[in-house]
């Protein structure tokens, strides 16, 4: 009886232990759970707060910390927008439109309007460069304007024909531009979506294949033209590859520390492309050969870039040239559905005459867009 007496007390203290082992499990998870509730309360203050309260800014555009995304990244860009004939004048108010994402809007086409009274004319706004064939060169001799402006330097006109401050267009310093993105005129670029990008590299556009015979070259470099026989500039009369081992003779004659190959040359598409000003120097220097040659642009200029890169990449796996490979579109090709514009943030091209709604909904998209960088400097917009 005893026996069972003593095992029966062993039970009720493990019974009691048992319990007490359960309480505590609940009252630890009981704090645990209101900790859990308080920190998801204090997030959800926090995502309200900052999210659904207004800002007395303006809305609230910031993804990464000390990053300003209210602000376009090409602040300090001049567009360099290019048109091959005077045909359609009357799209250069739509082409303004994209004046206040960058710098300074700079216009090219032969018979520029500006009253100028010379045969070739140039300042920070305009030029009258005549070849489409060497567009490279207009673009050259711009870079060489920037870098020779000063405060002490010439007065720079401004698009509606009057002056500004010695060494300014507008109220913005010459010397604070840091980069040059040329595009064609029915080319489309949306500024805003270019946070992110390294604006130190050389930005060329990327072709998917080089099986086309038509359309945009593939950026690809070679030594001869066996590496891309159904490229169309390579089979002309013109004999592109003769004049570019011209030009390519030349710099090696004619300019040290510019590693021109074995030789080599490059093809590639160049209706859009971004210089950073530290190369203006290089793309200067270079440009002259391949115009003195007579180079096709689509040959010459990823040419130009490649040495570039060969003398200033820092180490040989890190290529001072980016492929913008996101673009939409080739040299030849019209946009035909608005998808083709708003699912990508640059491309070529927009058929102004065809296809004019489609052109319409891009500026549209820029209008928008302009609002939230007004709001957000506080101040009103006006279309």
């Amino acid at each position: 009886m005893g026996s069972l007496f003593h095992r029966s007390g062993l039970h009720r203290n493990n019974i009691y232990l048992y319990v007490l082992l359960v309480t505590l499990i609940i009252v630890i998870y009981l704090q645990d759970s209101s900790n859990i509730k308080k920190q998801y309360d204090e997030v959800w203050r926090t995502w309200e707060s900052s999210t659904l309260s207004p800002s007395p800014s303006g809305p609230d555009l910031h993804n990464n910390p000390g990053e300003r995304r209210d602000v376009s990244p090409f602040k300090n860009t001049v567009a360099y927008i290019r048109l091959n004939s005077d045909a359609h004048p009357e799209r250069i108010p739509l082409l303004m439109q994209y004046e206040p994402f960058f710098h300074t809007i700079h216009i090219s086409h032969p018979n520029n309007v500006v009253d100028s009274g010379e045969q070739y004319f140039l300042n920070i706004t305009h030029d009258n460069y005549w070849s489409f064939w060497t567009g490279y060169q207009g673009v050259a001799n711009l870079m060489a304007s920037i870098l020779n402006s000063s405060s002490e330097g010439p007065i720079e006109a401004t698009h509606d024909g009057h002056s500004g401050p010695e060494g300014f267009v507008g109220d913005r310093h010459v010397q604070n531009i840091t980069g040059v993105w040329f595009m064609h005129f029915d080319a489309w670029v949306d500024p805003m979506k270019f946070f992110d990008m390294d604006f130190t590299r050389i930005w060329v556009l990327d072709s998917a294949s080089m099986g086309v015979g038509d359309g945009a070259p593939y950026y690809v470099c070679m030594k001869d033209k066996s590496r891309y026989p159904q490229w169309h500039w390579l089979q002309t009369p013109e004999d592109n590859e003769g004049r570019m081992w011209k030009a390519l003779r030349a710099i090696a004659n004619g300019i040290e520390g510019y590693d021109v190959g074995s030789p080599e040359y490059c093809t590639g598409w160049s209706d859009m492309y971004y210089i950073p000003r530290q190369y203006f120097g290089d793309f200067i220097a270079l440009s002259r050969y391949f115009t003195e040659a007579e180079v096709f642009h689509e040959m010459a200029t990823p040419t130009i870039f490649n040495i570039i890169d060969r003398r200033r990449r820092k180490t040989p796996w890190r290529s001072v040239i980016y492929r913008l490979s996101d673009c939409w579109g080739s040299c030849c090709f019209d946009v035909s559905i608005p998808e083709d514009v708003e699912w990508r943030r640059c491309g070529h091209r927009l058929n102004y005459a065809t296809s004019m709604h489609i052109a319409e909904a891009h500026f549209k998209r820029l209008d928008e867009e302009l609002k939230l960088v007004r709001a957000a400097e506080g101040t009103v917009y006006e279309k």
